[in-house]
């Protein structure tokens, strides 16, 4: 990476949380699923795996295909329902109370805490008000990740889709984010892995923006799309404190 120039005003930094704070990768999804069918297995007994996780998928793409060209947010709770009863006619709120709460449990067991990460949020922290803004269809599995892996303190204002109905790069998720934060949205900094969610998303709401690439595994179709002006690429979130100066 080549000299970069510190920025100049930021009042605040926003981060995204899958492939950005934490991998989220195809190993972590598969990871996550897995730990979820374990769940369904203690309460149904053996069930077909494959079969459970083909229609987990098949319900996940069907709800992107409804609700991306919208950028409206995906249902979890719906989700849950609609992939448990293929193996079970039984499927009672008590049910999916507890399968949700697994999948809490399963999501915050699959993410790893990226070594130097808590040491990194606390450098900004003692100079930055700091945020996340998360697209994620259940927002206690945000909140409760953040919570067990001990960095939730570090943020002054947590922005989750599922509590808005809407997804980045809906501008209305970085202008609650800076209404949280206390500070305009031409202050933040926005520091994420995807073009259109993060990059399009915070440019047209306003904010400046940090493309992150160490996560991502896999080609970003929309990656360079001209409506999204980053002021950086950085393979290494510790890169952001020579870039804030």
């Amino acid at each position: 990476m080549g000299r970069l120039e510190p920025l100049r005003g930021i009042k605040a930094v926003t981060f995204d949380v899958g492939n950005t704070l934490f991998p989220f990768r195809r190993r972590e999804m598969d990871a996550l699923l897995d730990a979820f069918i374990a769940f369904v297995e203690s309460r149904i007994g053996p069930c077909d795996r494959e079969r459970l996780a083909e229609r987990y998928d098949s319900v996940r793409l069907g709800q992107y295909r409804v609700n991306l060209p919208r950028l409206r947010e995906n249902d979890l709770i719906e989700r849950l329902k609609l992939t448990l009863e293929t193996v079970t006619e039984d499927v009672t709120p008590e049910m999916l109370g507890e399968a949700a709460e697994a999948y809490i449990e399963a999501l915050a067991g699959a993410l790893p805490l990226p070594p130097g990460l808590p040491a990194l949020l606390a450098t900004l922290k003692s100079r930055f008000r700091l945020g996340v803004i998360s697209n994620y269809l259940y927002s206690p599995g945000t909140r409760y990740l953040l919570e067990s892996k001990g960095i939730a303190s570090f943020f002054d204002c947590v922005i989750v889709s599922a509590d808005w109905a809407f997804i980045k790069p809906h501008p209305l998720l970085f202008r609650q984010a800076a209404r949280g934060l206390g500070v305009p949205v031409t202050k933040i900094l926005h520091v994420g892995d995807d073009w259109e969610a993060d990059i399009i998303g915070a440019t047209e709401a306003g904010a400046r923006c940090v493309l992150f690439t160490g996560f991502r595994d896999e080609p970003d179709p929309a990656r360079g799309d001209p409506r999204g002006h980053p002021e950086a690429v950085l393979d290494a979130l510790e890169d952001l404190l020579r870039l804030v100066g």
